[in-house]
């Protein structure tokens, strides 16, 4: 928009201005740094980067640490605003009406399935932890299920094990079970 002055702006210019310039000067700065992660450097040992290049790598990795930081709490302030937004609060009328399906349901799953498949078992812990107040010894086939679970992503299976939908053991139970044996010869 033409106006008067040289330094004038638009409401809708000065609005987007500042954005703008942020996305222009994080382009710039990304363009004339070269990232570390590509060099030859990144790739060898420690031990063999000259004091600059362990400097240059160590600053790198600062800055992408500190970018997933701020995208994580991003992430789960929004997580939070929808949960709030959208989410459904379960009172005890809800909670009864809930627990009164999955009772008529446990005979109906339990024909379904054979004895000892994974569903089963899934389902008979998933009754017995809602059951018990206590902890509860875990079937080996959940607990293998959820060493492969953690092992695929440990943040996605904490994730799983707080969110209550369903009752997982927890990382030092699981911790347990891959420790048991010595790894010396």
């Amino acid at each position: 928009m033409i106006t008067k002055y040289m330094y004038e702006r638009c409401e809708m210019c000065e609005n987007y201005r500042k954005t703008l310039f942020a996305i222009f000067s994080k382009e710039k700065t990304k363009d004339s740094t070269t990232n570390v992660y590509e060099t030859p450097a990144s790739r060898c040992n420690y031990r063999y980067l000259s004091p600059n290049q362990k400097d240059d790598l160590l600053r790198t990795m600062k800055t992408s640490n500190k970018e997933a930081h701020v995208k994580i709490s991003k992430l789960e302030e929004e997580l939070r605003k929808l949960s709030l937004d959208h989410g459904i609060s379960v009172n005890d009328d809800l909670k009864s009406d809930l627990s009164c399906i999955i009772e008529q349901q446990h005979n109906h799953i339990l024909s379904t399935y054979e004895k000892g498949s994974f569903q089963r078992v899934f389902w008979e812990q998933q009754m017995k932890f809602a059951r018990s107040s206590n902890g509860i010894r875990w079937h080996p086939l959940m607990i293998k299920w959820c060493l492969y679970l953690r092992h695929q992503s440990s943040s996605a299976y904490e994730l799983l094990r707080k969110s209550g939908c369903i009752q997982l053991p927890s990382q030092r139970t699981l911790r347990d079970y891959t420790h048991y044996f010595n790894n010396t010869p």
